[in-house]
C-alpha cells in the first residue's frame, strides 16, 4: 500500500478554544445578594426576587404553596387462567366479555388414524375400533356460544 500523497501540505492548527471569546466572570456575590435585580441579560428564572429580611441567630420558616394532590384511578383486570379440559368449562369469554359455557367440538387426532392401518396391517383387524374410543385421541375446541370465538383447544 503506497501512502497518499495529496496532502503534502502541512495545514495549520486549530484555533485555541478561547480564541475570539472574552472570557466573563459571574456577578460578585454582594451584588447578588444585595436585593436588587440582575441585569435583563439574565434569564427571569435566576434573577433574584427581593425576600423577607432575615435575622442572624433567629429562625425562618419559609412556606411553599405546592398544587393540591391529583387524585389517580387505577383499574386493575384480574383475570384467572382457566384449564380447558375435555369438558365444557365455565369461564368469562375474552371476545364478547359474557359469562358463558363453552361449547366443546371433538375431533379426531391424526395419531388414531395410524394406529388403526397399524392394527390391521399386523393381523389385529378385529381391533380396529380401539383408537377411536380412546380419548387420548381426541382434541377438543371450546368455543363461545354467544359470539362462536374460539377460546382455546385440550389435546
Amino acid at each position: 500500500m503506497q501512502p497518499n500523497t495529496n496532502f503534502t501540505q502541512h495545514q495549520p492548527p486549530p484555533p485555541p478554544y478561547s480564541y475570539g471569546m472574552q472570557p466573563t466572570a459571574p456577578p460578585p456575590y454582594t451584588e447578588v445578594n444585595s436585593g436588587h435585580q440582575l441585569s435583563q441579560a439574565m434569564p427571569s428564572a435566576l434573577v433574584h426576587q427581593p425576600g423577607p429580611v432575615s435575622t442572624p441567630g433567629v429562625p425562618t420558616n419559609v412556606i411553599i404553596n405546592q398544587p393540591p394532590p391529583v387524585a389517580v384511578q387505577r383499574t386493575i383486570v384480574q383475570t384467572s387462567a382457566v384449564t380447558l379440559g375435555k369438558a365444557p368449562a365455565s369461564l368469562t369469554c375474552l371476545s364478547c366479555q359474557r359469562l358463558i359455557t363453552t361449547e366443546v367440538a371433538r375431533s379426531l387426532k391424526v395419531d388414531a388414524w395410524i394406529c388403526c392401518i397399524l392394527l390391521c396391517l399386523c393381523g389385529c383387524e378385529l381391533c380396529f375400533w380401539i383408537p377411536f374410543v380412546m380419548d387420548s385421541n381426541y382434541i377438543t375446541s371450546h368455543s363461545c356460544p354467544a359470539c362462536h370465538a374460539h377460546l382455546g383447544t385440550s389435546m
